[in-house]
């Protein structure tokens, strides 16, 4: 497996969940993190709820403090709304073909508008693969060549 495949393969990944979370719960989720007079422990940090776009709480703080939520996790848990993901994963499958195009100009010898050899392009596409893949550096598949912290 290339790191074009494990990406490609990372991202179906969350298509597919982001499909099946927005199917359940519409989007845009939004957080509402007003004092909801929570009493939990964790109240100190201000509570929230992530309201779906049917306006139904995904997690509700009054009750159920297994479910319950600091404001701080509302606002990044409806940031990352399905819609959100479904947006980022088509970003990045976009990269992947970029990459996977200048790989096939390279192997044809084929040169841009202004004479460049796809080599370059190549290369320059592939370090941005790695930085891609480097969320994903405890996935079994992962290969720790893609990626060195640091880099």
């Amino acid at each position: 497996m290339d790191i074009a495949e494990f990406l490609t393969a990372r991202f179906n990944e969350e298509y597919a969940d982001a499909i099946a979370a927005q199917e359940a719960d519409p989007a845009p989720w939004r957080d509402d993190t007003t004092d909801s007079g929570s009493t939990n422990e964790r109240s100190a940090l201000g509570s929230g709820l992530v309201i779906a776009g049917d306006h139904t709480a995904l997690w509700d703080c009054e009750g159920s403090s297994t479910l319950c939520m600091t404001a701080p996790t509302a606002r990044h848990v409806a940031r990352w709304d399905p819609a959100h993901v479904l947006r980022e994963v088509e970003a990045k499958r976009a990269i992947i073909r970029q990459y996977v195009d200048a790989v096939t100009a390279a192997d044809e010898e084929k040169f841009d508008e202004q004479g460049y050899v796809a080599d370059g392009i190549v290369l320059a596409l592939g370090a941005v693969l790695e930085h891609l893949a480097a969320p994903y550096a405890g996935h079994p598949d992962f290969e720790p060549r893609w990626w060195k912290p640091g880099q």
